[in-house]
């Protein structure tokens, strides 16, 4: 069975991070990023900033995906508030070609720290949304949510 959340309980993860850090602005936005784009999690981590074109009538990204095949993948506009804010913030231009989603040491966020990231927010989460205890929890499972939410608005 494949695993999901529903859209209160993605909200509430992706609300989890204190916003009056760095970190959890940084966060935020990975959060962000992995619910409305359906990223994998070694696509999400991937993107550089030059992969963005948010200045667009219809902003995008570019991800990298397994086996060399590369997809353009439309951005809502919350998200793009939040990748221009986070891209400000490190001082990042949109044509530079270094990682957007960055560790404590200033280099590529791994798989690690991506999950990481996504477990430290669900746990914040399941104090206001006591249905996300006892799921599991990865950054996969927004891909999986993703797929759901387009599954269930189709006629």
């Amino acid at each position: 069975m494949t695993h999901h959340l529903t859209n209160a309980e993605v909200e509430a993860i992706i609300a989890a991070p204190d916003q009056t850090t760095s970190r959890g602005r940084r966060d935020r936005a990975f959060l962000l990023f992995l619910a409305r784009t359906g990223a994998r999690v070694s696509e999400a981590t991937g993107v550089n900033a030059n992969d963005l074109q948010l200045e667009r009538g219809r902003p995008q990204v570019l991800l990298h995906g397994k086996g060399r095949r590369d997809r353009v993948v439309p951005i809502p506009q919350d998200l793009v508030r939040s990748l221009t804010n986070l891209l400000s913030e490190r001082g990042l231009a949109h044509h530079e070609p270094r990682p957007i989603f960055v560790g404590v040491h200033n280099e590529r966020l791994t798989r690690f720290g991506a999950t990481h990231i996504v477990r430290r927010a669900a746990s914040q989460a399941g104090s206001t949304r006591p249905s996300l205890e006892g799921k599991p929890i990865s950054p996969h499972i927004f891909r999986h949510s993703l797929a759901m939410k387009l599954l269930r608005s189709s006629p």
